[in-house]
């Protein structure tokens, strides 16, 4: 319910795999005790600036990246949040646009 209310996007929409991935990657780091705090606390109203941790799990959803212990690395790419918010963009990659190259093209 946190990543929904940090990210705009519905529950439904948040990869499940991606969470986990997340809560691994901060027992991994051992900041667990620190995410637990800060789920137990109630949600912002929207008027004071988010916390840092919150920043972080939003920053992650959105670029696909986890921390770790040895540094970030990728936990998704084509399943970041900000390529279902940047409609107008596709991964590089992957194109899934009608008319592109995702379709070999006609004859003429």
């Amino acid at each position: 319910m946190r990543s929904a209310a940090l990210t705009g996007f519905e529950v439904s929409e948040l990869p499940e795999e991606f969470a986990a991935a997340l809560w691994a990657a901060f027992a991994e780091t051992e900041r667990l005790a620190e995410l637990r705090t800060w789920l137990a606390q109630a949600e912002p109203d929207g008027r004071e600036a988010p916390s840092p941790l919150a920043v972080e799990i939003a920053m992650a959803w959105y670029s696909g990246v986890l921390p770790g212990s040895d540094g970030a690395r990728v936990g998704t790419f084509y399943g970041a949040l900000a390529w279902q918010a940047a409609t107008f963009a596709n991964p590089p990659g992957r194109c899934a646009i009608a008319g592109s190259w995702a379709s070999p093209p006609q004859p003429a």
